[in-house]
């Protein structure tokens, strides 16, 4: 995402985009500065990671499941972390 650009700033500026299939218009699925409710407890997320393949696997995705669920590393601001399955329409 461009900072600057509709309120974008270095605390949001990285998002993750997913499609339902090709051809169609990506959807913002999570951004950095989200709020993230855990546990009846609001969190920001301060940054986001999703796992790339291994040399040792070449081609094969470790961020998705066999449904195309994505997993994501969240990172708060407060320090705490961990992981969470979104389901892909």
């Amino acid at each position: 995402l461009a900072t600057g650009a509709g309120g974008v700033t270095s605390s949001n500026n990285l998002g993750f985009w997913a499609a339902s299939e090709p051809g169609s218009s990506p959807s913002l699925i999570i951004r950095t500065g989200d709020s993230f409710v855990l546990g009846g407890v609001t969190q920001t997320i301060s940054k986001f990671s999703v796992y790339s393949a291994s040399a040792a696997t070449a081609g094969a995705r470790r961020s998705f499941n066999a449904f195309g669920d994505v997993i994501f590393l969240l990172t708060f601001t407060d320090g705490t972390s961990g992981l969470f399955k979104y389901e892909l329409p």
